[in-house]
């Protein structure tokens, strides 16, 4: 279960944590409920593991889970009515400089006892970075399983972050748009969007879409501009670069391709199909797999790669 991508947390997805034994990673932490505490070296390792995240890629904290091996376990209730949402935002926005933009924090009442509360609190990757935490004056980062101080370089190449752009690919659609007797026929494209603090010039959006020799494409819209190739036998690049500049706060939409499938193939290609993308930028990239048969999103290319070797290696 990828919890970065939802916009709502509830006590089943606690639940399913447990149950699929789920490991922290650069972007999930889990803590117990005795992290919260009002002494104040408590508090200061709450404005620590929230601006490790800020500074890093972004991610998810749940305070109120007990980890073992750094594995989801078990619940451990926070009381709500001692430790509230609004005591957890304070927090957080006393003891980080700067202040981080976007944080959300999910309250989640187990069996609807405010006593048996568990807080998700979901942090982006800042465009404003570096954060510092302001009681130890230290700016940390995410590593594996744990916020570490930054070394000085590190705090440097983060101050430049606000100077360039950070574009990011926001979703995916393969929409079925025609049926005829021979063929099916598909819409494919992707939004993506600034966050961050300057205006992109030029981007390009690149999907990978696997078993192409099922596919005859076509183009719906700047076919001069748009190209696709012949990767391998099990992968077909299609490449749509950027018509307009996109602004900070903005988000536009990439493509549209049209795909047509073969009927005979239709059942196997909607159920084998992987659409990996990469989206280019002055300073940087972004990774996204969309799975379009399960709706799944994969955002760390380390697992897209995973997913692609055993998906390869099925067929």
């Amino acid at each position: 279960m990828d919890l970065i991508y939802k916009t709502d947390y509830t006590e089943e997805d606690l639940r399913e944590l447990i149950s699929t034994q789920a490991e922290e990673s650069v972007h999930l932490d889990f803590k117990s409920a005795g992290a919260f505490d009002k002494k104040d070296d408590k508090r200061a390792e709450i404005a620590k593991d929230v601006s490790a995240f800020a500074n890093s890629d972004g991610g998810i904290i749940v305070y109120g889970m007990n980890e073992e091996n750094h594995v989801a376990h078990s619940l451990s209730y926070i009381d709500g009515n001692v430790y509230t949402k609004e005591w957890v935002e304070r927090v957080i926005n006393n003891g980080i400089q700067r202040r981080i933009e976007g944080i959300k924090i999910y309250p989640i009442r187990v069996d609807g006892d405010v006593r048996k509360s568990v807080y998700v609190v979901s942090i982006p990757r800042s465009a404003n970075a570096p954060h510092m935490c302001s009681k130890r004056h230290i700016y940390y980062k995410r590593y594996n399983f744990e916020s570490v101080p930054m070394e000085e370089y590190e705090v440097r190449d983060l101050f430049n972050r606000a100077a360039i752009p950070n574009l990011v690919i926001t979703g995916c659609a393969l929409i079925q748009t025609k049926e005829s007797e021979d063929d099916m026929t598909y819409d494919l494209w992707a939004n993506i969007a600034n966050d961050g603090n300057q205006v992109c010039e030029s981007f390009k959006l690149n999907f990978y879409i696997n078993n192409p020799l099922f596919c005859d494409i076509t183009y719906k819209v700047l076919e001069e501009k748009h190209s696709h190739t012949i990767i391998s036998q099990n992968r077909l690049k299609l490449s749509t670069p950027s018509r307009e500049p996109i602004y900070p706060g903005e988000e536009l939409n990439m493509g549209t391709f049209e795909i047509k499938v073969k009927r005979e193939n239709n059942e196997k290609f909607l159920k084998d199909l992987i659409i990996d993308m990469i989206l280019f930028y002055p300073g940087g990239n972004y990774d996204l797999a969309y799975i379009p048969f399960t709706r799944e999103f994969i955002d760390k290319r380390e697992d897209i790669n995973k997913l692609l070797e055993k998906r390869k290696n099925n067929d």
